[in-house]
């Protein structure tokens, strides 16, 4: 996981030091995580732009005995 994290950071062009600790919001301020939370609700194949490059992302809630919980 921590591999991926890092190659993800490389790609998006940020500093994941810099991004330890900050709410996620700070880091990607349009990136809908807080709504999968809030509705329970995937996002699939979902359009979305991140410093100029147009990526598609999954949006997938954790869910535990039928609730969504916390994700690192």
């Amino acid at each position: 996981m921590k591999n991926q994290l890092k190659n993800i950071c490389e790609i998006c062009r940020f500093d994941i030091e810099q991004s330890l600790g900050k709410h996620v919001i700070e880091v990607v301020s349009d990136n809908r995580l807080h709504i999968v939370a809030e509705t329970g609700v995937a996002e699939i194949n979902h359009p979305h732009k991140f410093k100029g490059m147009g990526l598609v992302v999954h949006r997938v809630p954790i869910k535990q005995s039928g609730k969504v919980i916390p994700g690192v």
